[in-house]
């Protein structure tokens, strides 16, 4: 598995919401959930990740658990 294909990389995400919407035969996934932080990727590339696919339709909502503060404030901002 190359460097770009794990974690919440930008191209990842790409990957997997196509892959999912694929498998469940629809166009949309309504809640999408990052249940695990990655230190590997920066906050703003998974942020910029979801934010493209929401501006899409790709997916109505994205969330996040096991995160920390911090963390989250960052994606935030």
């Amino acid at each position: 598995m190359g460097p770009n294909k794990r974690g919440l990389k930008k191209d990842y995400i790409f990957s997997s919401v196509e892959a999912s919407l694929k498998r469940l035969q629809t166009d949309r996934i309504d809640l999408n959930i990052s249940r695990k932080e990655d230190d590997d990727t920066l906050p703003e590339e998974t942020s910029e990740a979801y934010g493209q696919l929401i501006k899409h339709g790709k997916i109505r909502v994205c969330a996040a658990s096991n995160y920390s503060a911090k963390r989250l404030r960052k994606a935030a901002d």
